[in-house]
């Protein structure tokens, strides 16, 4: 079950629902600023690579991930009439980000090899 932060949370003061709204809001742009940063060093430091085929699902899955990123901060400060579509944005991203963690950290991780 999806529960929207805009006023649905049940159980909670109109100032206690503010602070969680403004905390994942934070949350949002610090991860976000993470992804930049990281997507910045994958690009410049490490190269854009293409093969194996795990690299690739790796980078298309980051560009997906800024997307979705970048659409649910647009919807949520601007697009006020695609509200209903945030919860959707928001289940598609946390897969997105946990399969991009295991074909590359995990891969690293659970592979016992270095590199690429």
């Amino acid at each position: 079950m999806i529960i929207a932060a805009r006023g649905q949370i049940a159980g909670f003061s109109p100032q206690v629902r503010s602070w969680l709204v403004r905390c994942h809001r934070f949350g949002g742009y610090l991860g976000f600023f993470i992804i930049l940063l990281v997507a910045y060093s994958c690009v410049f430091y490490i190269g854009a690579r293409l093969t194996p085929a795990r690299v690739a699902v790796h980078a298309i899955l980051g560009l997906a991930i800024i997307a979705l990123i970048m659409s649910k901060i647009s919807i949520a400060r601007g697009l006020r009439q695609l509200y209903t579509r945030l919860p959707v944005l928001g289940a598609a991203l946390f897969p997105a980000i946990v399969v991009n963690w295991i074909v590359s950290a995990g891969w690293y991780y659970f592979s016992g090899s270095v590199g690429y």
